[in-house]
């Protein structure tokens, strides 16, 4: 399916008997993105008002509660007014900067400095976006809200530009630095990587406008919290691109050589007791923890395969085991200014407890019809 987000009549076609709807508004290159931005907000009003679509997941980020004077963030901040408006059921994610926007900036990596115009000390929320996407699946799967939330998703940990720059240099093996450059040198910069004159200056809002007296409308929280550390992703996801080492961890593989001890006695016992309690549990029910991995899996993959202009598409098949059988039927990420589309069914156990988020008796026949779900992303 190939909807462009701007022309509101395709995506409202496009999400015809939607039940949840995740939405990111598209990036933009034109000379006027929050006019873009704004485009694309009428797509999405148009949608859930046109379908009457119960519940919105948007993903925002953190500086939209200002409303104004923050760059491209402005347009975020319009979505989510323009969303309330609806009266919908609505989730706002306030996401912190992305690990990923570092693969923007291989080339200085490779050299070892990053230049910012943040100052090096003051620290700020850096998060995942496959935790972003598992926080996302959570809310879309879950009965447990309504009205209007703003949830923060704020990564780990709070960093300084000093200790990303640490962070990366031991994740990597290669010594990086970073260095505080004037706003007219970073304007400079991203004229010359082709920005047009609008656009620079929406760049540049995101960080001169949270650069001074900013505090985040949400504190962090352990609700707000997500795990994947920036070391870990570094290593996974940067090392090999800056030095071309292998990401394979040390000690991850066991030697050739090295002799395995077998195990006797008690230990052979209990290994085998677990096995074997491990096997008889394996397929009882899905629970919502399963299937909310999966379903993040899915709109992370289908949201990283449009940014980087790729096209994927696949199945994945989940459990059929025990009165519980649950698919994602499609996934398809397509070429940018486009929408990916995740279609998936569930069929749950008799008290349909799998997708609410109960603990329910396995081994229930289905007594509930499939429950058709429709997730619809723009890239």
């Amino acid at each position: 399916m190939r909807v462009a987000p701007y022309d509101a009549d395709a995506v409202v076609a496009a999400t015809e008997d939607v039940d949840a709807l995740f939405w990111v508004d598209p990036t933009t290159g034109s000379e006027d993105p929050l006019a873009d931005y704004a485009r694309a907000t009428s797509s999405v009003v148009r949608a859930v008002t046109d379908n009457r679509i119960g519940r919105v997941v948007f993903q925002s980020s953190v500086g939209a509660e200002k409303r104004h004077g923050a760059g491209e963030i402005d347009g975020l901040a319009h979505t989510e007014t323009a969303v309330d408006d609806t009266g919908v059921d609505v989730t706002h994610l306030r996401c912190g900067y992305f690990f990923t926007n570092l693969e923007r900036q291989l080339d200085a990596l490779r050299a070892g400095t990053l230049q910012v115009i943040l100052p090096l000390d003051q620290p700020m929320a850096w998060v995942a976006p496959r935790d972003i996407a598992e926080v996302a699946a959570t809310r879309l799967l879950s009965p447990a809200w309504s009205g209007r939330c703003v949830q923060a998703v704020h990564g780990p940990a709070d960093l300084t530009w000093r200790q990303v720059a640490d962070t990366l240099t031991a994740a990597t093996g290669r010594q990086i630095g970073v260095e505080q450059i004037a706003d007219d040198a970073m304007r400079t910069q991203l004229h010359q990587a082709g920005m047009t004159g609008g656009l620079a200056e929406a760049v540049l809002g995101m960080s001169t406008g949270l650069r001074e007296n900013f505090v985040p409308e949400q504190r962090r929280t352990v609700r707000t919290t997500t795990p994947t550390t920036l070391a870990a992703w570094a290593y996974d996801h940067l090392r090999r691109r800056i030095t071309g080492a292998s990401s394979t961890r040390s000690g991850s593989s066991r030697s050739a050589s090295r002799p395995v001890r077998a195990a006797h006695g008690r230990r052979a016992g209990r290994r085998r007791q677990a096995q074997a309690h491990r096997a008889g549990h394996r397929r009882r029910s899905l629970t919502i923890g399963k299937f909310r991995t999966n379903l993040a899996d899915a709109l992370n993959r289908a949201t990283s395969a449009a940014e980087e202009g790729t096209v994927a598409a696949g199945a994945a098949a989940v459990d059929h085991g025990h009165g519980v059988v649950t698919a994602i039927r499609r996934i398809q990420a397509v070429v940018h200014p486009v929408v990916a589309v995740v279609e998936f069914d569930v069929a749950v156990g008799a008290d349909d407890l799998c997708v609410r988020g109960g603990h329910g008796p396995a081994g229930r026949a289905t007594a509930l019809p499939p429950l058709h779900r429709r997730v619809l992303l723009t890239p």
